[in-house]
């Protein structure tokens, strides 16, 4: 049994129109330095830092603020260069403690180190001059972890808050990053429901081998609860259902509803799980987030604005 679509798309409307701003914002992250201002421009923001040069541990990033409220947005681009690659399969875990209940987690220590660089170098010499402001922190998958960690540190990593109004991060196709006992409800990290890369922590990685190795093994493999401080992506997590696809994972979606996109919040268990098809790799590619992401936010201004819609 399917909900009805409605059910689906429980992503508050606001929320969901962010969201779909911060994907072309994490798109424009893989651009040049012109079409980046272009974009910025067109939406009216400005863009007050940009690197593009990626190094190891550091990925390339732009920084952009909205004059009309003050708004600080930073979108850091995903693996792209080979320097990229290097934070990406840094695979050890590291410690850090967390301020305000002074707890110890775990998480990976690539993505930490990169949101430690950004934090030092870009965004604690803004601080004294753009007190007060709410900050988001956007990216796709190496981007999107990065951006996690730093809004992990913002929120938690120093004694004292750091001067922003709010804090937010918005991610899209992250691998995992934090352990399970970090509730982050500041971060929401969006996934494909085939995208492969958000579940390969190194728990996943070792059942994909064992499939792929052994004939024999099913699917009731793949659902182990997750080996303890194992990595999980953090936040509220929401899936997208394809709009290009008839199965939500291996139901079959009502012909009415078939040809949208549909949206629902997971729990961390249940998407830490391995939902193995034809299209996992397709399915992280950032530009068929946008595109369901935006059929998404579509479907919603017409639920909201039924005779503007319809005009």
């Amino acid at each position: 049994y399917l909900p009805p679509t409605k059910s689906w798309r429980i992503m508050p409307p606001d929320d969901l129109d962010l969201a779909y701003l911060c994907v072309k914002l994490s798109l424009r992250a893989y651009e040049d330095e012109w079409r980046i201002r272009r974009f910025l421009n067109s939406r009216g923001l400005r863009l007050i830092r940009i690197n593009l040069q990626a190094k190891t541990m550091l990925p390339a990033f732009f920084i952009a603020e909205d004059p009309r409220d003050h708004t600080l947005v930073i979108s850091i681009r995903g693996t792209q260069h080979v320097n990229d690659v290097f934070t990406s399969f840094q695979t050890n875990t590291t410690k850090i403690k967390l301020h305000r209940n002074e707890s110890i987690v775990n998480v990976h220590a690539g993505f930490l180190h990169s949101a430690r660089c950004i934090l030092a170098k870009e965004i604690l010499p803004l601080i004294n001059q753009r007190q007060g402001r709410n900050l988001i922190i956007t990216g796709h998958s190496l981007g999107g972890a990065v951006a996690t960690m730093l809004t992990v540190l913002l929120q938690r990593g120093t004694r004292q808050p750091l001067p922003f109004k709010q804090v937010k991060g918005i991610t899209f196709g992250a691998p995992p990053s934090v352990a399970t006992n970090l509730d982050i409800p500041q971060v929401t990290s969006i996934s494909m429901e085939g995208d492969l890369v958000p579940r390969l922590s190194l728990q996943n990685a070792m059942l994909l081998r064992d499939f792929y190795l052994n004939s024999s093994v099913d699917q009731d493999h793949f659902e182990r609860k997750p080996a303890k401080n194992a990595l999980l992506v953090p936040g509220k997590i929401y899936w997208i259902h394809s709009s290009s696809s008839n199965f939500v994972s291996g139901v079959p979606i009502p012909r009415n509803q078939r040809g949208r996109a549909l949206l629902r919040m997971v729990t961390k268990e249940e998407h830490n799980k391995l939902i193995l098809g034809w299209h996992i790799f397709e399915q992280h590619m950032l530009g068929v987030y946008k595109k369901n992401l935006g059929i998404l936010r579509d479907d919603s201004y017409k639920d909201r604005f039924p005779q503007r819609a319809g005009g």
